[in-house]
């Protein structure tokens, strides 16, 4: 997912939810960057879309990769911050 695309959709479309699997995604077995995600949730919070991370695979990675732990936390503490359209 490029932010700048998920920028231009959402100011064509004005979605409400992006459902999303960042790690390890299947089938590819991609895992999204650190700062790509944090530019998404900047995409996010700019037009107030609620991110639904779908995360199955976080527990098959290496225990030094610790990326998804702070996606947890920015998709459970800091959008249901946001405001509410």
């Amino acid at each position: 997912m490029m932010p700048d695309q998920l920028d231009r959709m959402c100011s064509q479309h004005h979605p409400r939810l992006l459902y999303c699997i960042p790690t390890i995604h299947n089938p590819t077995t991609a895992t999204m960057s650190l700062q790509r995600r944090k530019d998404i949730l900047a995409v996010a919070q700019r037009h107030h879309l609620h991110i639904a991370e779908d995360d199955p695979y976080s527990l098959l990675m290496d225990e030094h990769c610790q990326h998804w732990q702070l996606w947890i936390i920015v998709v459970s503490v800091i959008l249901p911050r946001l405001p509410k359209h």
